[in-house]
C-alpha cells in the first residue's frame, strides 16, 4: 500500500482513467454515413487498459490507424439506449498472437481531452473524426 492509498487520496497514474469502464460497457462507431455501424464491448487489459478486441478480418481493421480521432458512441448498462459522444484516440493496435483471443487485434482507446487534437490525426478515409 502507498502512502497515497493509506491516506485515502489514491491519485490516478495511468494516462486513460480506468472510471470510464466502470461507466460505459460498448463503444459504436461509423466510418461514412450511411455505413456500418460498428459496435464492440470495452475492455480493460490490465497493461494495456481500455481497449476494444476486433477480429483480424474485420472489416474495420482496414480503416483504422494509430493515431486517428473518431467520434465514438459510449454506453452504459443502465441506459443502452442513450450514448456519450466522446472523441477517441487510437492509442495502440496490437496482435494477439496466441490463446483465447488468438486471431483478434488490441486496439487501445483514449478519449481525447478538448484542445488536445493536433495535426498527426492522420487520415483513415473518412471516419467521423473532428
Amino acid at each position: 500500500m502507498t502512502m497515497e492509498q493509506a491516506s485515502g487520496t489514491y491519485v490516478e497514474r495511468r494516462s486513460e482513467p480506468r472510471e470510464l469502464l466502470n461507466l460505459y460497457h460498448s463503444v459504436e462507431f461509423c466510418f461514412r454515413e450511411p455505413g456500418p455501424i460498428y459496435q464492440f464491448k470495452l475492455r480493460n487489459v490490465s497493461s494495456r487498459g481500455l481497449c476494444i478486441l476486433v477480429k483480424e478480418n474485420s472489416a474495420v481493421m482496414q480503416q483504422l490507424q494509430v493515431g486517428d480521432i473518431i467520434d465514438m458512441q459510449y454506453r452504459t448498462p443502465e441506459t443502452p439506449t442513450l450514448a456519450n459522444a466522446l472523441k477517441t484516440r487510437i492509442r495502440h493496435i496490437s496482435r494477439e498472437g496466441s490463446g483465447r483471443y488468438k486471431h483478434h487485434f488490441l486496439v487501445g482507446l483514449s478519449v481525447v481531452e478538448e484542445g488536445e487534437q493536433d495535426a498527426t490525426d492522420g487520415g483513415n478515409g473518412g471516419a467521423h473524426k473532428k
